[in-house]
């Protein structure tokens, strides 16, 4: 006997089904939003007909979409989408003293909505009409609570803003409003993208053409700032008396900036950068013509930005880690323990990371050679970090560390400058630009004008893993030598079997 044919199902019947559930998902947000604000008992006041009336005039969820004249791929702002939205559903916001918590989703779908209701609900609408406005001004009068939404909401927008912006080819920033919805019987937040492209200018330095980008940071509703400072606060020498001077930054000091602040996310150090910027801290080098601009990491020094005047504009070359040779901490930190360039890289001193691990903020003996040399700041950072919950995977090798400062270097260090007072020199050494190319090819930024003769492996001869990899190859060639040996006479016997397999298989 054949099993009765299932019947299709009826598409209207669907979308009575999903109307349904999207109903009745709302009214439980309406709830959450009573339950918030301690008066949970009240939703069972308001009778159906009226519900479906708040329904009717819901706010609707944040619409996001591209400004008019503007240009953005269809992917992009798909991520956008969701980004935001995963966002709204994972930031909290309080509306009363005391009371529950509730994802911004709900606030700007059901809060919204119950606060536009409470501002024209009169007494004769329902019984309990009364009691239940009265409830609601608390929620809508209260405007502490209404900030932290809507600052939550900036936060996200300036967020997303910088993690879709490229200071090399477009920021990007958006414009948040209630407006009617298509229908005009809904409101909701429309928020609309904006993008704007940096200027982009070359430079010239010592014969060589450079590329530079304008720093600008987007500001939530009104579009990208574009850094400068004034010229005389810092005693630059900037030509024809300007009043202010623009910021440019190029690309190889945005990816050392992201390289050696490796444990912080991209769009944080960009924010942080334009913080750096604002009220800048420099200090200028009359005799390299060379400025260090403190960066600083939630308001934690980190390094150093390197730049020049160069006509009119300040062109942002680099970015010096704390412990680089070339900063004041780094020369300190170099004078006391003899650690060169190459050094520092090998040890990866010149990378946060490093510094932001329990390994060496418990290590009395690294710490207090660090803070000795003017770095304290790296350990004050460590708290701040585990405060934002930002941990670290990284495990330094301390005993490794320790044995290699421990080295005593002094007497020859001294014999060096001795020699050549001139051993290290802050250059920078950047490939050639030209100008069709969009980015600026990666190079080193302090080079050493006389290599080191006194490899690592000579300062550090207890690097056991070292010392095994060459084991293995030295077996390895031994081993391999034989063969290579063998193999011209091994062939051409090979040859010949092969040839008398033929032929007595041709004979058979």
């Amino acid at each position: 006997m054949s099993k009765p044919k299932k019947k299709k199902p009826n598409i209207r019947n669907l979308e009575k089904v999903a109307k349904a559930q999207h109903k009745n998902e709302y009214f439980r947000k309406i709830r959450k939003v009573f339950d918030a604000l301690g008066y949970g008992h009240l939703y069972s006041l308001i009778p159906p007909d009226e519900l479906d009336i708040i329904y009717g005039v819901r706010c609707q969820a944040i619409n996001i979409s591209v400004a008019e004249n503007d240009f953005m791929p269809p992917g992009k702002l798909k991520w956008i989408k969701r980004i935001v939205s995963s966002m709204l559903k994972r930031y909290e916001v309080q509306l009363v003293a005391g009371g529950n918590r509730i994802d911004l989703d709900t606030f700007f779908t059901a809060g919204i909505t119950l606060i536009l209701y409470q501002r024209s609900i009169e007494d004769n609408f329902f019984r309990d009409a009364r009691t239940v406005r009265d409830a609601l001004s608390v929620f809508g009068d209260n405007d502490r609570y209404l900030n932290e939404a809507f600052k939550h909401l900036k936060h996200i927008s300036l967020t997303t803003g910088l993690m879709l912006s490229d200071f090399t080819r477009r920021v990007y920033w958006s414009v948040t409003d209630l407006q009617m919805a298509q229908n005009d019987a809904n409101v909701c937040y429309q928020m609309v993208w904006h993008s704007a492209i940096p200027d982009k200018n070359y430079f010239n330095i010592r014969g060589e053409k450079h590329v530079g980008y304008r720093v600008g940071l987007p500001v939530y509703q009104k579009g990208p700032k574009w850094q400068s400072i004034a010229a005389g606060a810092h005693e630059l020498p900037v030509k024809h008396h300007e009043k202010e001077i623009q910021i440019y930054i190029q690309d190889h000091a945005l990816r050392r900036l992201t390289e050696r602040n490796d444990c912080v996310s991209r769009e944080s150090i960009l924010m942080e950068l334009i913080r750096s910027l604002e009220n800048p801290k420099m200090n200028y080098n009359q005799k390299t013509e060379k400025i260090l601009i403190d960066f600083y990491l939630y308001n934690v020094k980190t390094g150093y930005l390197l730049a020049n005047v160069i006509g009119n504009t300040l062109l942002i070359r680099t970015f010096l880690f704390i412990t680089h040779i070339g900063s004041p901490e780094g020369d300190i930190l170099r004078k006391n323990t003899g650690l060169k360039r190459k050094e520092i890289e090998f040890l990866e001193l010149d990378k946060l990371s490093t510094f932001m691990t329990p390994e060496i903020q418990e290590n009395k003996h690294i710490k207090h050679l660090f803070i000795e040399a003017g770095c304290r700041s790296l350990f004050s950072l460590y708290k701040i970090l585990l405060e934002k919950n930002i941990t670290i995977s990284k495990h330094p090798n301390t005993a490794m560390l320790e044995d290699y400062l421990g080295i005593d270097l002094t007497k020859e260090y001294l014999e060096e400058e001795e020699e050549d007072e001139s051993i290290i020199e802050e250059e920078i050494e950047e490939d050639d630009e030209v100008l069709e190319e969009e980015q600026v090819e990666e190079s080193d930024i302090i080079e050493e004008s006389k290599p080191d003769p006194r490899s690592i492996y000579q300062l550090y001869p207890k690097n056991t893993k070292l010392s095994r990899k060459i084991l293995v190859w030295i077996i390895m060639i031994l081993i391999g030598i034989p063969f290579l040996l063998i193999a011209p006479f091994t062939y051409p016997i090979y040859r010949y079997k092969l040839k008398r397999k033929k032929k007595k298989e041709n004979a058979a």
